[in-house]
């Protein structure tokens, strides 16, 4: 049984840029579930003793990291996915977008990384993961400016007469499949 489809490719909808993010999102997310999982083998009287006796206590720093860290590998690669289909259409310069991408992707293996490292061998480890931290913060300052001024000209647009079916970059929803751009063959 094959998981290839036989219907023709869709578009994207997200851009160049913004594709990495979604793809590694979606990979990324994958690895939130599985964590856990290892992670229910011992807690909550699993099946399993704790592999350390540090993780054997509900409430102690070491399984907290470990929860946060299992928690970004879901949250992370989710706002990557959602970063990627809006990036390539905000009002900010290739360069920009370029590194609020990258700034983005590298959250997703930066601050789990130093959770963990953190939560399983030597707790300032943690420290690892601020500056994925950071990079991420400014990774979403990033896409909200490009998005208050993608938002500015498509006000003005609207005010000069035009509509935001006619803004480019706009999605078009609603529109019949005559009206939807067709992709290059």
């Amino acid at each position: 049984m094959s998981i290839e489809s036989d219907s023709k490719p869709s578009t994207w909808r997200d851009g160049p840029i913004g594709r990495k993010n979604v793809v590694w999102g979606w990979c990324g997310i994958v690895l939130g579930p599985s964590v856990g999982s290892i992670m229910m083998a011992w807690c909550f009287s699993g099946p399993f003793q704790a592999p350390m006796a540090q993780l054997a206590e509900y409430d102690s720093l070491e399984r907290r990291m470990l929860r946060l860290a299992h928690v970004a590998l879901v949250m992370l690669p989710l706002i990557n996915i959602a970063f990627g289909k809006e990036i390539d259409q905000v009002r900010l310069s290739e360069k920009w977008k370029r590194h609020a991408s990258f700034l983005c992707l590298q959250s997703i293996i930066g601050v789990p990384l130093g959770l963990t490292l953190g939560g399983l061998f030597w707790v300032p480890l943690k420290y690892l993961s601020g500056p994925s931290v950071y990079g991420f913060i400014v990774a979403l300052a990033l896409i909200a400016v490009g998005k208050v001024r993608q938002a500015r000209e498509e006000e003005r647009a609207e005010a000069a007469g035009g509509s935001r079916r006619d803004w480019p970059g706009t999605p078009k929803f609603g529109s019949s499949s005559s009206d939807a751009e067709q992709p290059a063959e």
